[in-house]
C-alpha cells in the first residue's frame, strides 16, 4: 500500500494533511457533542480538507487522538450518537491575574443565578481545568467544589419537592447529631458558599433554611399532613444605593424613598434570622429605620460583636 503525505502550508509552516485533519477535529470536538455525519460536513466544508473525506478516516483520525490520550465521552442513543472530547493531552496556563478573574467571576455570578445554571458554570471551569498544566496556579472548580459536599442526586430530588410543595421528612445533622424533622420545601438557593433548602420547618414553627450538605436522607412525603400557612414581616431600611441589589436578590423589595446618595425600601421577609444578618452583613451602609423592635434586634447583635472584639 503506497503512503503518501500531502502537506499545507499555513502562514508559512508546512504540515501533514493527517496532522491537520486531527488538529481541526480536536477543535471540533473540544468545543461540543457531534456525530460522525456532523463531523463529516464540518470537515468537507473545510478547504484544507475538502470533501472527499470518509467516515473511515474520520474513524482512523479519532483513533489516533486515543493513541496520543485524547479521551472522548461514550456515544449513546441518549445524545444520538455524538461525540466529544472530555481530556486532552495538549495543556495551557492560566496566568495568575487569569486564575483570580475565574474566581472572582464565578463568586459575583453565583449569587444570583440558580443553583442549575450555576452547575453549568462548573462544568465549562471543570473543562477549562481538564486543559490546564499541572502546575500550582491550576485552576480546580469541580461540582463538588462550589456544592461541598452535596448529594447532586439528592438536590435535584430536592428540586422536584420544591414544585410538589409536601411535607416530607428529612435525616438532618445539627451539630453532629442526626435527627428526622418535617419539613415543606420551598426553593433552594446557594448563598456564601452553601447551597440551602428554604422550607417550612416543623421543628421552628416557621419558614427557615436549611444547608443541603447536611441533609442525609429523604425519609418520606407525608401527603396526609395539612400544609402551614408561611407568614410574612416586613422591615423599612435607608441603605446606600450601591447596596440596593443584595436586597432585591433575597426579598422582595419596594423603594419607598428616593434620596441623594441612598433608597429608603420596604423588604418582605420570611426569616428574622436571615433578615438580621443580612442586615449586619452590610451594617455601615444600611440602617433599620422601622419597626423599633427590629432596630433594637439589629443594635443588640452589634454590641455582641463590639464586646467580641473588646474583651
Amino acid at each position: 500500500m503506497n503512503k503518501t503525505i500531502a502537506s499545507q502550508e499555513t502562514s508559512g509552516i508546512i504540515i501533514s494533511s493527517t496532522l491537520y485533519r486531527a488538529l481541526f477535529l480536536l477543535q471540533l470536538l473540544s468545543a461540543k457533542e457531534m456525530s460522525i455525519p456532523e463531523i463529516k460536513q464540518a470537515l468537507s466544508e473545510n478547504k484544507n480538507i475538502g470533501p472527499k473525506i470518509s467516515e473511515d478516516t474520520i474513524r482512523m483520525t479519532m483513533s489516533t487522538l486515543k493513541a496520543v490520550g485524547c479521551v472522548f465521552s461514550k456515544p449513546s442513543i441518549k445524545n444520538n450518537f455524538r461525540y466529544k472530547i472530555i481530556k486532552s493531552p495538549f495543556k495551557y496556563t492560566l496566568s495568575e491575574k487569569e486564575i483570580d478573574f475565574l474566581e472572582e467571576m464565578r463568586e459575583q455570578i453565583a449569587s444570583f443565578v440558580s443553583w442549575q445554571n450555576l452547575l453549568k458554570i462548573n462544568n465549562f471551569y471543570e473543562r477549562i481545568n481538564n486543559y490546564m498544566n499541572d502546575t500550582e496556579n491550576k485552576f480546580a472548580l469541580s461540582k463538588q467544589s462550589i456544592f461541598l459536599n452535596v448529594d447532586l442526586e439528592l438536590l435535584e430530588e430536592l428540586e422536584q419537592l420544591c414544585k410538589q410543595k409536601s411535607y416530607i421528612s428529612i435525616l438532618y445533622s445539627s451539630k453532629n447529631v442526626l435527627k428526622n424533622i418535617n419539613v415543606v420545601p420551598y426553593f433552594i438557593r446557594y448563598e456564601n458558599e452553601y447551597v440551602y433548602l428554604w422550607c417550612y420547618s416543623e421543628e421552628h414553627k416557621g419558614f427557615s433554611f436549611l444547608r443541603v450538605d447536611r441533609i442525609k436522607k429523604i425519609n418520606n412525603l407525608l401527603p396526609e399532613k395539612k400544609l402551614p400557612k408561611i407568614e410574612t414581616s416586613k422591615i423599612v431600611l435607608r441603605v446606600e444605593k450601591t447596596w440596593l441589589d443584595i436586597f432585591k436578590l433575597k426579598y422582595n423589595t419596594k423603594i419607598i424613598e428616593t434620596l441623594d446618595e441612598y433608597y429608603v425600601i420596604e423588604v418582605e421577609y420570611m426569616n428574622e434570622f436571615h433578615i438580621i444578618q443580612t442586615v449586619l452583613e452590610i451594617a455601615p451602609y444600611c440602617k433599620v429605620l422601622e419597626p423599633v423592635e427590629m432596630r433594637e434586634k439589629v443594635v443588640a447583635e452589634l454590641e455582641k460583636m463590639r464586646k467580641l472584639y473588646t474583651v
